[in-house]
């Protein structure tokens, strides 16, 4: 599980990036100005050139402390499972243990998923690199997981594993981006936000245990 950042000694930094990704969650990056970000941290404009660079430079640094963080979480994850026989319990705890940490990567971070998620839709002109970097490195530790367990068949030789992880995981983040437009249709998964256990459960069931009776 990602836990909130911490404070770090650096205030003014933390102070700047905190921020940034409220604000450019909200308006985006060309919509949010260095003075808007320099207001809302209470903190010198001069800090983010000082820091940073720029307000690209800012964007860049929240995507890619996010990515870090998401890098560290998962790395703990795969890292407990290492030197374990691949069973299909232990590949179901490994999966589940995959989906808890989407979850609650969403929860606690939801201004700068959707920031990612903005960034994707434009083609990536700012995140590719972080992409590129640290996320597809994770991707190819999740295949090797699921080719493993394809070869034990655990799992379907004819399923495509990465589009499995695409599905698994564009489904994870676009469910909380649908519930956040709290349109009519929330009415019926009702809880599944609120509980992020109980949504755990539902994917788990949709992903691993399958639909048909």
């Amino acid at each position: 599980m990602i836990e909130a950042s911490k404070k770090p000694k650096d205030s003014s930094r933390y102070s700047l990036l905190k921020s940034a990704a409220k604000l450019f969650c909200k308006n985006g990056l060309d919509k949010t100005s260095t003075r808007d970000i320099a207001q809302e941290s209470k903190v010198n404009i001069s800090m983010i050139s000082y820091h940073f660079g720029g307000k690209e430079g800012l964007y860049k640094q929240v995507l890619m402390d996010f990515a870090k963080n998401i890098e560290a979480g998962s790395t703990e994850i795969l890292d407990s499972f290492k030197g374990q026989a691949m069973t299909k319990e232990s590949f179901y705890k490994e999966i589940s243990a995959i989906i808890d940490h989407m979850i609650q990567t969403r929860i606690h971070h939801p201004e700068i998923c959707t920031m990612l998620s903005r960034d994707k839709i434009e083609g990536m002109p700012l995140s590719q690199e972080i992409h590129e970097q640290i996320f597809y490195p994770l991707v190819l530790k999740f295949l090797d997981l699921m080719t493993r367990a394809q070869e034990k068949k655990i799992v379907r030789t004819d399923i495509n594993p990465t589009l499995f992880f695409v599905l698994m995981t564009e489904g994870i983040f676009g469910f909380f981006e649908v519930a956040a437009c709290k349109t009519k249709l929330a009415e019926h998964y009702v809880g599944l936000v609120s509980d992020p256990e109980k949504l755990k459960n539902q994917i788990i069931k949709i992903y691993l245990e399958g639909i048909l009776l």
